[in-house]
Formats: structure tokens, sequence, C-alpha cells
């Protein structure tokens, strides 16, 4: 019975230093993610302070160590927050809603990728975006309309505010460009 419980306390003791090291490495990362906004980004500053800063990817990819209210900005009353809604406009003025399983993506890539190649008129990945859709729908689109659906924050809420039309783009004259 002794060999059996000094095996037990030998076994928790090679454990405490692989789980002491995962703990310190996730407050490493929280630590350097949290503090990046204080790092210097001027030319003002030495090249080696800069080089002491790490540089991580944007939010959601750093999903557990930063992408959660504590880092947040404040938000107040009268605050909007943009909703981009995309719409496709067939050869019959038929409007139809793309939605992000539409392209064959989750809403990241909707937003960073399709909204944003709309925004930017970036006409190859639009026009890539428009042949997938296109690949599993009957409609045949002749424009895209970037719509933003914000909603803004009261003291009662959320609540909707005024739709603004971004961006309208002619698929057409996309094609014949390219």
């Amino acid at each position: 019975m002794a060999k059996h419980l000094q095996a037990q306390t030998n076994l928790k003791k090679l454990a405490i230093l692989p789980i002491s090291l995962v703990i310190l490495t996730v407050l490493f990362f929280q630590a350097s993610i949290g503090l990046r906004s204080v790092c210097p980004r001027s030319n003002r500053f030495p090249s080696f302070l800069k080089n002491l800063c790490p540089s991580f990817p944007s939010p959601p990819a750093i999903y557990p160590f930063l992408d959660y209210p504590m880092y947040s900005t404040p938000k107040y009353e009268g605050d909007s927050f943009d909703r981009y809604w995309v719409f496709g406009i067939s050869e019959n003025s038929n409007q139809v809603r793309i939605l992000p399983k539409d392209i064959g993506g989750n809403f990241w890539v909707f937003q960073k990728n399709f909204v944003s190649a709309i925004q930017k008129n970036d006409k190859e990945k639009i026009i890539q975006y428009v042949e997938f859709y296109q690949s599993s729908n009957p409609n045949n689109l002749v424009k895209l309309r970037l719509e933003n659906h914000p909603l803004v924050l009261s003291s009662e809420g959320l609540s909707p505010g005024k739709t603004q039309v971004i961006e309208t783009v002619k698929l057409k004259t996309l094609q014949e460009k390219k």
C-alpha cells in the first residue's frame, strides 16, 4: 500500500511542471496581447523596443486570449454597431439577401473577405464569390448591393438605425474588365 501511495505522490509531482508551463504560457500570451496597445509603433522609438513587442494576429484569430469584453472598448448611448448585409439583384430585378453560408463561409469570412471586397471594389474577389454563389443558386445576378443596417445603443437596449446603401456593384462591368 505504501508503494502505491508513493507512486501517486511521484505522479502528482511530475504533473506539476507541465501544468505550470501551460498556465505560464497562457498567462504570457494573455499579457502580451493585452499590452500590445502600449507597444511603440512610430519611428521615433529605437527598433530594439519595437522588437520586444510580439506581433500577433487580430481578433478573432486570437480568441481565447483577447476576443472577449474584458479588452473591448466601452460603448455609450447613441453608439451604433454596423451590420453589413449583401443583396444580389437578378436580371428581373428580384433581390435576394446573400448570407455567409451562400458563399461557403462563416460570419468572419463573409465580413473580412466578401464585404471587404465589395467595399474596396476588389473585382477578382467579388467575381470569385459571385461565381461560387451562382454555382449553387439559380439566380443570375447582375448587381450586388452592400447595405449597413446598424443597431443603435440606447437606454432601452439596441434598436435599428437608419439603413444606408454603402456600395452598388454592377457585375457585368466587372466581368468585362476582367
